[in-house]
């Protein structure tokens, strides 16, 4: 149901008649639990910006040997719009998993709302910094009762990106 609505919603920004930019893009960014670095595709429309992003966590990843995927979707709205520079608050929703070690099979899920700020700067080529914070939920395999167990805890995430639009 949820990735109905979410194709439902960037279709409708893609109707005929509407201008928009569509924007590619570079990001990296620091969280609770690694750096992220990754692509971001989002699209500019007038004052709403939906983006959609596919990370990878930087220390487990590429460090550790263990893959540690992320996938963002969210929302920008533009409070302050000049020709060269843009600000507003974003929402996003992440969703990330990660096999903690080799030998079990369980994996840790995280799922993240985060609320904050971001600023954009420049034309057809941008760069973008946000800074945000919100809920964050771990789940995870329990050894002590052999079932899921979960965890919530304030989170922040902070990302640094250059996008080029096309």
């Amino acid at each position: 149901m949820r990735l109905i609505l979410i194709v439902l919603l960037v279709f409708s920004f893609h109707s005929r008649g509407q201008v928009g930019v569509n924007r590619l893009g570079f990001q990296v960014g620091i969280n609770r639990m690694d750096f992220q670095v990754g692509l971001m595709y989002k699209y500019d429309h007038y004052l709403l910006k939906p983006f959609a992003s596919l990370e990878l966590g930087l220390n487990r990843t590429f460090f550790q040997n263990r893959i540690f995927p992320r996938v963002t979707f969210g929302g920008e709205y533009c409070l302050i719009k000049g020709e060269k520079l843009q600000v507003g608050p974003q929402l996003s929703y992440s969703y990330s998993m990660l096999k903690v070690n080799k030998i079990s099979s369980h994996m840790n899920q995280y799922n993240e709302i985060y609320g904050g700020l971001y600023l954009c700067a420049g034309g057809k080529l941008q760069f973008k910094m946000a800074l945000l914070t919100g809920w964050q939920n771990e789940r995870f395999y329990s050894t002590i009762t052999t079932k899921m167990s979960g965890a919530n805890t304030l989170g922040f995430t902070m990302n640094l990106g250059l996008n080029y639009a096309f």
